[in-house]
């Protein structure tokens, strides 16, 4: 089993960007929350990508429905994302994955902590299919081969994809 790291597609020429006012606060209200969507260009189409990571780790419904399917345990928050400008609204989930200390010793890091280069420990990271890297510096989220396929089956592809290495 192969596993990819996944990151919102910057390729995109408007995409959403979530105006979050308590990015820290809102897992504690268990109220579904609403934000609004802003773009660089707030005339042009808005671009609804299946996966936003700033300010907060967001992800469309169908991406939610993929994730249920491959993994349990992980936390899951209601939330829409809107702009009235447009009159358009979707439906997100703010998701907390597991976060697990899968890192192989032959990981390499920058002189800040960053990620050089990933090395995954298969040991460690078990039967997880979608996870999140315990690291000091930088957020990466991890599916194996079959998370990722299921994703292009069901037609959703716009997210940066890397290769990661494992032992």
């Amino acid at each position: 089993m192969d596993y990819f790291q996944i990151k919102q597609d910057d390729r995109s020429n408007n995409a959403i960007i979530p105006q979050v006012p308590d990015p820290v606060g809102i897992w504690k209200s268990d109220k579904p929350a609403f934000f609004r969507a802003v773009a660089k260009d707030a005339k042009s189409p808005l671009d609804f990508l299946p996966l936003v990571e700033k300010p907060l780790l967001m992800v469309s419904d169908a991406v939610k429905g993929i994730f249920e399917m491959y993994q349990s345990k992980m936390l899951f928050k209601p939330c829409a994302i809107g702009s009235i400008e447009q009159q358009r609204i979707e439906v997100y989930w703010l998701l907390q994955p597991r976060i697990l200390d899968c890192l192989d010793e032959s990981t390499e890091f920058y002189p800040d902590g960053t990620l050089k280069e990933i090395v995954l420990n298969k040991n460690k990271i078990g039967f997880n299919k979608i996870f999140k890297i315990d690291c000091l510096r930088g957020e990466y989220l991890i599916v194996d081969t079959e998370v990722l396929e299921r994703l292009f089956r069901e037609g959703i592809h716009a997210f940066k994809i890397i290769s990661v290495k494992y032992r």
